[in-house]
Parts: C-alpha cells; sequence; structure tokens
C-alpha cells in the first residue's frame, strides 16, 4: 500500500518566500482553489519511436542505443507507471537517466498549492555501486519569468510506493517545470556511475498544500508548550535533535535564532510568531509552529 513521508527532502527556501509561508500559515486561509491535475500524471499513456518508448508530454534522454526508463506495472492507480533505472551505457554517456515536463497553469490560486507524487526506489546490485537516488527539480514561471527553484534528492531505499510533498511558495503561477533523475549518479572524479538503483514515479498532482489546514506541521518529534505562552516556550521530546532554532514575526522578519542548549525559548514581546526547529545535521525534517505570546 502506499504511504506518506518517511523521507528527508533538502528544499530551498529564500526570505520571500518564508513571508509568504507564514503567512498563509499564520492566517489559516482556507482552499477555494480547484485541483490541477498534470496531463499524462499517471504514465498511462506512451509513444513508440522505433525500438524504445517514452511517455507521453515528456521529454526524456531516451534513445536506441540508450535504454534508460519504461512503462511497469508496479504502480499506485491505473495501469503503469514510470521505472526509471541505470543507463546501460558508460560515465561518458551520462549516468542519470532524465525526464522533464512543462504543465501550463496561468491563474491565480487563492492557497499555496504543492506539488505531489508517489514513488520507489530498490538498489540495483547487478554491476556494483548499488545505493539509492531519486532528483526532482520544480521551477515556477509567472509572467516575469522564474520565481521559485526547489530542488529534492532522496538517496534512501524505499520499497514501497511513498507520496512527497513539494509546496510552491507562490500563488500566481504561469507554468510549472517538472524533471527527474534518477537510475545512477555521475561521480566525475572517479568517472563511475554510483547510487545505481531503480526508481518509480506514478499518480502526479497539483492541489492545496497541507500546510493550509494545519498549524503545526511535521511535529512527531518534539511539542511546543503552553501555546498561547506568556513569553517563555517549553520543548517537549527529542529536541536535542532539532536544536537550531529561528523565530520570524509574522512579516517573516528574523526575530531570534541560534541553538538551543535546553529545551526552551524565551521571547519578550507579545505577538503571533513563527518558530522553525531544524536538525543542524540535516537528517530530520523540520518543525514548524505557530506560537502566540500573550503578556
Amino acid at each position: 500500500m502506499p504511504r506518506s513521508g518517511g523521507i528527508h527532502n533538502h528544499v530551498g527556501v529564500d526570505n520571500q518566500h518564508m513571508k509568504q509561508f507564514i503567512t498563509v500559515l499564520t492566517f489559516s486561509i482556507l482552499p477555494l482553489a480547484v485541483n490541477s491535475q498534470i496531463p499524462n500524471a499517471g504514465f498511462e499513456q506512451w509513444d513508440s519511436i522505433e525500438n524504445y518508448e517514452k511517455p507521453l508530454g515528456w521529454i526524456t534522454n531516451q534513445s536506441q542505443e540508450l535504454t534508460r526508463l519504461q512503462r511497469d506495472t508496479a504502480r499506485v492507480e491505473g495501469q503503469y507507471s514510470l521505472k526509471l533505472f541505470p543507463s546501460t551505457g558508460s560515465w561518458f554517456d551520462v549516468c542519470e537517466s532524465h525526464l522533464i515536463t512543462t504543465v501550463k497553469i496561468d491563474q491565480q490560486y487563492q492557497v499555496v498549492h504543492s506539488l505531489y507524487f508517489y514513488y520507489k526506489i530498490i538498489p540495483d546490485s547487478t554491476y556494483g555501486y548499488a545505493g539509492a537516488f531519486l532528483h526532482s527539480t520544480v521551477r515556477v514561471f509567472n509572467k516575469d519569468g522564474t520565481v521559485e527553484l526547489i530542488s529534492s534528492t532522496i538517496t534512501e531505499e524505499t520499497p514501497e510506493f511513498t507520496e512527497i510533498e513539494i509546496p510552491l511558495l507562490h500563488t500566481t503561477i504561469d507554468s510549472i517545470r517538472i524533471s527527474f533523475s534518477g537510475g545512477a549518479r555521475s561521480h566525475g572524479a572517479a568517472d563511475i556511475c554510483y547510487l545505481r538503483s531503480f526508481a518509480w514515479i506514478d499518480n502526479l498532482s497539483i492541489k492545496p498544500s497541507s500546510v493550509t489546514s494545519t498549524e503545526h506541521i511535521n511535529t512527531a518529534l518534539v511539542s511546543v508548550f503552553p501555546n498561547p505562552s506568556r513569553g517563555i516556550l517549553h520543548i517537549d521530546g527529542n529536541w536535542r535533535e532539532l536544536q537550531d532554532y529561528t523565530v520570524y514575526s509574522i512579516l517573516g522578519d528574523i526575530v531570534a535564532h541560534g541553538t538551543l542548549s535546553e529545551p526552551r525559548i524565551q521571547i519578550n514581546e507579545p505577538g503571533i510568531y513563527v518558530l522553525v526547529l531544524t536538525d543542524p545535521r540535516h537528517l530530520k525534517e523540520p518543525v514548524v509552529s505557530k506560537i502566540v505570546i500573550q503578556k
């Protein structure tokens, strides 16, 4: 059965994007937008090109000489998913198997949306250098050009289909370009293809983000209390795994940041804040909480 979570994402967000994210988190806007579906998002339609196939609507680096991907009956729903596998060529031929598509949106969402998709990864030990590798890149465009670039790399074996969410922190979107790389990763210094693996992708969609309907995101590791507070916040749980903290105002400005030496944080001024706890080792996902300080 497909499952959610269980991965570590490394997503870069600048301060302007954080401000928009905090605005949505703080005021809890209700989702009013209609879900957007990506054409051939379930990889059910395929083009036949001489001696190989490619998914309809996607550009790939598949060729007659190098087999890199195929449709597969392991799936979330429908008949097929897309399967990426290590290149049958050498390091010189590029290790990664690529595919890319552009989705026309041309509308202003009333809430923050996310790209969702399912994936699984199984190491390929046939030729050595086995591992796990799937990289996704999302470019968001409006009429002024590129406004957001989000990358996520997964290097953990994931034997079951798992859903991933990538927030798109702009609401005015003209188009989105989605690309995936998998199968193996190039190691230029050693002239090898490593992290060799099979990766499956299925059931892509764009729909309202989960961050618009919750005040606490990924709070399995810790909880913050009391909330509202008179200035002293206590952190319960495995706080040593999330020792770096940043406090933002509702405008997205940094109010305080540092490293926890004890499970408590003090905020002196009354107001509404967003507290972000992060793992300095980047092994755990951040915990984000809306905090209210009263005097």
